[in-house]
């Protein structure tokens, strides 16, 4: 009964973050979904890691690493960290919020 009437009485338009238009990076052709946050949900599987690289070599061995779709890339001042992720959607993936200081997902 009480799904019932929250269904009645919300909005069905679910807004996703990952349907704003986003412009790709002109060297690379990847698009920045996010700063501050990281795909780490079920939907989003890790494929591995790098460590000490910039983002532009995170997108490189991504796309040299199949199925990898999409990378959780921490800036070279904080780590460079590179997280490879194979994500069934990754234009909407599960983020996680905005803990992840230095972190983008692409």
């Amino acid at each position: 009964e009480m799904k019932r009437r929250l269904e009645e009485a919300s909005c069905f338009f679910d807004y996703h973050n990952g349907w704003m238009p986003r412009e790709p990076d002109a060297a690379s052709g990847w698009v920045r979904w996010g700063e501050g946050v990281v795909a780490i949900g079920k939907d989003c599987k890790f494929l591995g890691a790098l460590e000490e690289i910039g983002q532009e070599a995170c997108t490189a061995a991504c796309d040299q690493r199949a199925p990898c779709n999409a990378v959780n890339f921490r800036r070279a001042d904080v780590g460079g960290d590179c997280i490879l992720r194979e994500c069934q959607d990754p234009s909407q993936p599960a983020l996680s919020g905005t803990s992840a200081e230095g972190w983008a997902f692409w």
